[in-house]
């Protein structure tokens, strides 16, 4: 085999692989995209629904406590904190200052797992303001 005949089976096979690499890496990205996004929905809604909320019908938190297993089912610490969340959420007359104490242990969790460890401090992740914290009719009267 001459040297041209060895630069156009190379060309002929980059020419073919290449594409093929190609699709292959925009697909990974686009699920470790999708993924992110997907834990990023979940610890939003867990965020915009904390302390209160815990304790009323609150259908958002549930579908995002639900979905923790899929989002996160390479992280056993948060699929542990998850269980044990869901367990004392489930008991009776459990003391609402335990079950907040596992939400913000949860949610300091997740935001590791997203990057956020140094940004958000735990006062970040324990504070809110909840709707009746506001008196509209003293404001707007």
């Amino acid at each position: 085999m001459c040297p041209n005949q060895i630069l156009r089976v190379i060309n002929i096979t980059f020419i073919a692989i290449v594409p093929f690499g190609a699709v292959w890496f925009a697909r990974h990205m686009q699920t470790k995209y999708n993924r992110h996004r997907d834990k990023l929905d979940v610890f939003k809604t867990l965020m915009s629904n904390k302390n209160n909320s815990l304790r009323e019908n609150n259908i958002a938190l549930a579908l995002s406590i639900n979905t923790i297993p899929v989002a996160f089912s390479h992280n056993r610490a948060i699929l542990k904190k998850q269980r044990e969340l869901m367990q004392i959420w489930k008991e009776n007359g459990i003391s609402a200052n335990l079950l907040e104490t596992v939400f913000v242990d949860l949610l300091r969790l997740i935001a590791d797992d997203l990057g956020y460890k140094k940004s958000l401090t735990d006062n970040d992740l324990s504070l809110c303001i909840h709707p009746s914290d506001f008196d509209y009719k003293k404001e707007h009267f």
